[in-house]
Order: C-alpha cells, then sequence, then structure tokens
C-alpha cells in the first residue's frame, strides 16, 4: 500500500505542475497578437528608380511612409478579418491603385539622366514586412531580416490590386481552452490526492486493530 500511495501522491504533483505550466503557458505564447497591419494615407508613393541590365528602368511604389517620394497615387486601402475555424483567423490587407495612373506619375516624375520612356517603364509595387507568416499575391523575397512582396503592374491593367494575408491565432479560445485544461487537471489532482488520504488512513486503521 505504501508504494500504491506513494506513486499517486507523485501523480498529483506531476498534475498540479502541468497546470501551472500550461496556466503560465497561456501567458506567455498566446499573448495579444502583434499589429501586423496599419492604416495610413489612401496614396501610394513612388519612393526609389532602379536601372536595369537590359535598358530598362524600374520605379518602386509603396503604400508605406518613405524618406523620399518622387510622385503619389490615389489609392484604396482596406483591412479586414475572416474566420478560419474556432482557433484561427485570417487579418487581410489590400491596396488598389489605378496602374495606369501610376505609370504615368511615374513616367512625369522620372529623372532626366535615366533616360525614361514609354517603352522602356516598368512598375512595380512593393511590400515590406518583418513577419515571414505573411502571404501575398506578390513575389515573396527576403532582403536581411526584412520580406519583401514585390507585385509588377502592368500600365494596361487596369486597377493593381495587392493583397497581403496573415493567419493568427484565436488567443480568447485559446485561454478558454488553456485555462479548461488546467482546470481539469487541478480536479484531477485534487481528487488524486484525496484518494491517497483514504488509503493512508484505511492502512492506519488496519495497523491499529492489528
Amino acid at each position: 500500500m505504501t508504494g500504491r500511495g506513494a506513486a499517486v501522491r507523485r501523480l498529483c504533483a506531476v498534475a498540479l505542475a502541468a497546470a501551472v505550466v500550461l496556466c503560465c503557458a497561456s501567458a506567455v505564447f498566446f499573448r495579444a497578437p502583434d499589429a501586423a497591419f496599419a492604416e495610413g494615407e489612401s496614396c501610394v508613393r513612388l519612393y526609389a528608380w532602379a536601372a536595369n541590365d537590359d535598358g530598362t528602368v524600374t520605379a518602386l511604389y509603396t503604400s508605406a511612409d518613405t524618406a523620399e517620394c518622387y510622385a503619389e497615387v490615389p489609392c484604396t486601402r482596406r483591412s479586414y478579418t475572416v474566420d478560419e475555424g474556432e482557433f484561427y483567423y485570417s487579418s487581410h490587407y489590400t491596396v488598389g491603385f489605378s496602374a495606369r495612373a501610376a505609370f504615368d506619375a511615374a513616367l512625369a516624375a522620372a529623372p532626366e539622366e535615366l533616360g525614361v520612356t514609354e517603352d522602356n517603364l516598368k512598375i512595380i509595387f512593393v511590400y515590406a514586412t518583418m513577419y515571414e507568416k505573411i502571404t501575398s499575391n506578390g513575389e515573396k523575397t527576403q532582403n536581411g531580416g526584412t520580406w519583401l512582396h514585390i507585385m509588377p503592374v502592368s500600365p494596361d491593367g487596369g486597377t493593381a490590386e495587392f493583397e497581403a494575408v496573415s493567419v493568427n491565432a484565436n488567443y480568447e479560445n485559446w485561454y478558454a481552452v488553456l485555462f479548461g485544461s488546467a482546470a481539469v487537471l487541478l480536479a484531477g489532482a485534487a481528487a488524486g490526492y484525496a484518494a491517497a488520504r483514504r488509503l493512508k488512513c484505511r492502512k492506519n486503521r488496519k495497523k491499529s486493530i492489528a
């Protein structure tokens, strides 16, 4: 009986420790999500030029604030979320702007030394983020600690629309599961401890009778 009671007490201790770990994990690993997207001014900015080996010149646009701004084009920006089951949701960030307007604005703002013409000008939209898990309809590349999403824009493409998507945990539901699991483990530990005490009491009574 002594060995059996000790085993029950060890099981209770393990269950109690596991419950504590679950409570701590809920605070450490399931903290509030970082703000991956932010609203800003309704325009995209021409922030850089790139002369290519094939003789073409690329104008780089972005929706972020930039140190340099050669031209601005109006855009619509929207962010929204979509439920992806009980424990996850997706955050969407979209930027839409006139491809022709971006092309014409770049053509008008091009430095003379670049020799930009309507035939050699290329437009791309760039979205930069530190979050690797974000996906988009652009080509994703890594540049140091930053992930770049690059979307080519055709002047004849009508409205250019970029969309970035991030899947995040639904922390409220994860909290509920973790705390519920912790409550079950604590209840099991308490029941196991009570059973161990009863075993010990019965053993002591048998000894006193003998």
